[in-house]
């Protein structure tokens, strides 16, 4: 019996489909899944990294299945209608060639089962480019808004949609004269207000997080490396010999395709721009990898000798690939990556006997209390400090939750005061307990000296303490005395942790506090960052103002 062609094509999709779904079920979450699974558990408009829709998708999974597999049930959902959008945009041209470089494409397989926000753009993203097409070669209202639904799915899923709508545009920015287009607009920006709203009251901090403080050091060659080799990563380490160069040769014949060329090209050219002055994630040109499997498909379903290699690279790949996914599911392989998806389950355990009965707290990490949480079933939580960054924890106030609870801190990195340790399944993890938590996260600190030259030797000046009101207990519990400490940092990295005494205060009855204090900047000459903070058993828990850029002469 002769299977027509569009039946091939559903069993290819459906078959893509099964695939994900069993990977989905025998890997264990990646760290940033469980994070956003955690999200799940708290609707909201906005997160700290990202706008809410991979949680509203984590969320209706989890209602359907439960583990991993309701985790990234939508994800995988998604994932076939990209492929099935894809090929529709394709114009059903050369199908073997279409299906065999998606395959071939790594950014295919993670996004295929991977809960993250880069799998909800995808497929929003597709949604777009189909309703663009129709509404290019049909000037309507109704496709215009179905455009318009699109595009907003896209930035309810991660804020780098945006650039793909830039591009768009500035492929054609005649475009604003069809009054069709205007009511979209409208339509759309109406939809995002409750995001833009939520941006304002954060005060833009993800957009800040996202391009200054994820790396927090100097620029190096290691940012453009790190961007450039991640691109070749995703697209594929072989198909991206001919992939990449087949879209940048193809000349396009209408507006629709040349639309696809200003993205495949302008965004991964402007994030290389970028990487130029900050840390770009490679996977920040997500919005650009579809166009690029468009064009290099149509530029080599017309050219037969690129045809030919590209099938048999293609092939090349697709094995690779599953070897690592089989890896993934039941390792094999050294690969470092494994950390990320074996053993986890153990561990939650075997950090939960240690914490029993007391409440888990994670230092300077909002993945692993995520994990812990997902595969214990037991609330944990995650403090900041200035040698790390905000997070979502940050914005729930989980510090304030914890005051005056009994709590065990766990690290993977011995800070000093952590003293005692378990062997685990990622191996040794340092911890300490404390019997009542103090959260001193809402004092800010600050030099009253305004100078940001200093001389090299004993620093004598003063900190100044502000709570704004809050009245403040600090020092009265003798096993967990606050003390006044400083990081100094150069280029990222801690050259001088010290203390500058305790703090006996029982209660602050004013706005503020000075504190004279003497700082040992015996170091080389150079620029430094200095950071204050407060400790508790000797540990600093929190961040207790921005760092301070200062020279050291």
């Amino acid at each position: 019996m002769r299977v027509d062609r569009q039946t091939l094509v559903f069993l290819t999709i459906a078959g893509w489909g099964c695939l994900n779904l069993i990977q989905s079920g025998t890997t264990e979450l990646f760290h940033d899944e469980a994070y956003y699974w955690l999200f799940s558990h708290f609707p909201a408009i906005g997160y700290f990294e990202h706008p809410p829709m991979i949680a509203w998708l984590i969320r209706v999974g989890t209602e359907v299945l439960p583990g991993e597999w309701g985790v990234r049930l939508m994800p995988v959902l998604m994932g076939m209608g990209v492929w099935g959008l894809l090929w529709l945009l394709s114009g059903g041209e050369d199908s073997l060639l279409f299906f065999a470089l998606a395959a071939s494409m790594a950014v295919m397989h993670i996004g295929g089962f991977f809960a993250s926000p880069d799998a909800a753009l995808a497929f929003f993203a597709a949604t777009f480019w189909v309703g663009w097409k129709r509404y290019l070669a049909h000037d309507s209202y109704l496709n215009a808004c179905l455009a318009g639904l699109a595009a907003t799915g896209m930035l309810y899923s991660k804020y780098h949609g945006a650039m793909l709508l830039f591009f768009v545009w500035l492929s054609w920015p005649a475009v604003l004269r069809r009054r069709t287009l205007w009511p979209a607009l409208a339509l759309g920006l109406t939809l995002c207000l409750p995001l833009i709203y939520w941006l304002y009251e954060q005060r833009l901090g993800t957009f800040a997080f996202h391009l200054t403080d994820r790396v927090r050091r100097p620029w190096g060659p290691d940012f453009l490396l790190n961007y450039l080799g991640g691109q070749v990563g995703l697209v594929g380490p072989l198909i991206s010999l001919l992939l990449l160069p087949a879209a940048v040769l193809y000349r396009p014949e209408d507006r629709f395709m040349r639309a696809l060329k200003f993205v495949a090209l302008g965004i991964p050219l402007f994030l290389l721009l970028l990487s130029f002055r900050t840390w770009i994630e490679a996977n920040w040109a997500a919005a650009a990898y579809a166009p690029v499997l468009l064009l290099g498909h149509r530029y080599m379903s017309r050219h037969q000798h690129w045809r030919r290699w590209g099938l048999w690279l293609a092939t090349v790949s697709v094995v690779l690939l599953l070897g690592v996914r089989i890896h993934l599911a039941s390792p094999f392989l050294p690969l470092k990556f494994r950390s990320e998806t074996g053993g986890w389950n153990a561990w939650a355990d075997t950090l939960a006997r240690v914490a029993s009965p007391d409440v888990a707290v994670f230092l300077n990490s909002y993945q692993h209390p995520s994990k812990y949480r997902f595969y214990s079933g037991k609330v944990s939580y995650a403090l900041s400090n200035a040698l790390y960054h905000p997070t979502q924890f940050d914005l729930w106030g989980a510090a304030d939750s914890l005051e005056g609870r009994s709590v065990v801190l766990f690290s993977r990195y011995p800070y000093p005061g952590m003293d005692l340790a378990v062997e685990t399944t990622q191996g040794r993890w340092y911890y300490q307990r404390m019997a009542s938590f103090r959260n001193y996260g809402r004092i800010q600190l600050s030099l009253e000296d305004t100078r940001r030259v200093f001389p090299q030797g004993d620093l004598q000046t003063v900190i100044r303490l502000q709570h704004h009101g809050v009245p403040l207990e600090l020092g009265i519990s003798p096993e967990l005395p606050a003390r006044l400490g400083y990081f100094l940092l150069h280029h990222g990295q801690v050259v001088r942790e010290a203390g500058c005494g305790p703090v006996w205060v029982r209660q602050y009855l004013s706005d503020s506090l000075s504190i004279p204090v003497t700082l040992t900047l015996d170091v080389a000459p150079g620029d430094y960052e200095l950071a204050l903070f407060l400790s508790s058993g000797g540990i600093a828990l929190s961040t207790h103002g921005p760092r301070l850029p200062i020279r050291i002469e």
